[in-house]
Formats: C-alpha cells, structure tokens, sequence
C-alpha cells in the first residue's frame, strides 16, 4: 500500500488533483476474536476488504493497515486527511490515523476529520 500511496503522490505533484486519506476501524474487533475464534474473525476481515474496495473508483485503494484497520487513498475526493503539495505521506496518514481514534474516544461511528 505504501508503494502505491507514494507513486500517487509523486503523479499528483505535478497536478492539481487532491489525495485524501480515510481510516476505518473495526469497533470491539477483539470480541469477535475471542468469542468466535481467529478463523471468524480473518474470515470476517476478508470480506469486509471486498465490500471496502466494491465502490471504489479505478484509481481508488483499499487495503488493511493493520489489525482491524483499514487505509482508503481517495485522489479528488472528499476524505477525511487531505495531502498538502509537498508534505510527507506519513504526515497526511498520522492526521488520519488522529482523526481515527478521536472518532473513537467520541463514541464511535462517526466520521471526524484530521
């Protein structure tokens, strides 16, 4: 995923398309493991990447992050972190992973910006 996040920044550089970055999180993952097993819970993760990516544009990625988070790299869209012309990409994905677990601490299910 980072490969490809990279190339799109590279591409966008030179243009004046936006690249916006969104996490999702899967609230109480950790139950679903415990109660269900780890079987479920992979099962669960892997069609939850096909539903991610089923509304995607071509130029749109979905990928799992880590744990029961997943990345989605929206170029000219509305998102929740939005690259700046020249910043690091690990700035614009630590402003969206923020904007993530405040989301978290203010109730979960809700969309919060970074």
């Amino acid at each position: 995923m980072g490969g490809y996040v990279n190339r799109l920044r590279l591409r966008l550089s030179d243009s004046h398309r936006d690249l916006k970055a969104a996490f999702e999180d899967i609230d109480h993952f950790k139950s679903i493991n415990d109660t269900l097993g780890h079987a479920a819970g992979d099962a669960l993760l892997r069609e939850l990447s096909k539903l991610a990516t089923a509304g995607l544009r071509a130029l749109d990625v979905a990928g799992r992050w880590g744990g029961e988070e997943f990345l989605l790299v929206l170029p000219g869209t509305f998102g929740v972190g939005e690259y700046a012309r020249g910043e690091e990409i690990s700035a614009l994905l630590a402003r969206a992973d923020g904007a993530l677990y405040a989301g978290k601490a203010r109730g979960r299910n809700q969309v919060v910006l970074g």
